[in-house]
């Protein structure tokens, strides 16, 4: 019985710290991404894209020239 208690604090504690960080976030405003950091994800985006078309269609040339995108 000993046990069973444990996990069911355990899986309490978890709940409670898990709904405490929801509160955080309003759902109103979606969380604000800095310009760079888009500018850096768009980038990343492309990088993928074209290492990614490269592997499915053994274009090595387009896989370096994606590798060399993100670097």
């Amino acid at each position: 019985m000993k046990v069973r208690a444990k996990w069911i604090l355990g899986i309490s504690a978890v709940m409670a710290l898990d709904s405490g960080a929801w509160l955080a976030y309003p759902a109103d405003e979606p969380p604000r991404i800095d310009d760079g950091i888009r500018a850096f994800m768009r980038t990343k985006l492309d990088a993928s894209s074209k290492i990614l078309e490269g592997l499915a269609t053994e274009d090595f040339h387009l896989i370096s020239d994606g590798a060399e995108i993100g670097m």
